[in-house]
């Protein structure tokens, strides 16, 4: 099922990074564009009290699509995907499976939230 009000989203899927053993320095992975179809709104209030209180005075927003988004894993060295949206640049914060099977069996989707990047 398509998600309503769906438009194209791109933006910039980072591998995961690594530290230079001999400077200690991070070394970021390879970028890759991506193009998803996705609604972004402002996010709700249950999305802006799931960041932290650093997070909240920045833009937040949710982001709906049936294309899995990355969020960080420091665990791993994957940072998160950038999302390219009205002019500015979002990071992936949360992303999370959302399967309706009750209502809508053939409802599923993700939703993720994003922070603005500083400027």
């Amino acid at each position: 099922m398509m998600v309503p009000f769906a438009q194209t989203v791109t933006g910039t899927r980072r591998a995961a990074g690594t530290y230079d053993a001999t400077t200690g320095a991070w070394v970021a992975g390879a970028t890759s564009a991506i193009s998803i179809k996705a609604s972004v709104q402002p996010a709700g209030f249950s999305s802006i009290m799931r960041m932290p209180e650093g997070l909240r005075t920045k833009g937040i927003v949710d982001v709906w699509s049936e294309d899995a988004l990355v969020a960080a894993n420091e665990a791993t060295g994957v940072e998160a995907d950038l999302l390219d949206w009205q002019g500015e640049q979002w990071e992936v914060q949360t992303v999370n499976p959302w399967v309706d099977g009750h209502h809508a069996p053939d409802l599923s989707f993700y939703k993720a939230i994003a922070v603005r990047v500083d400027r």
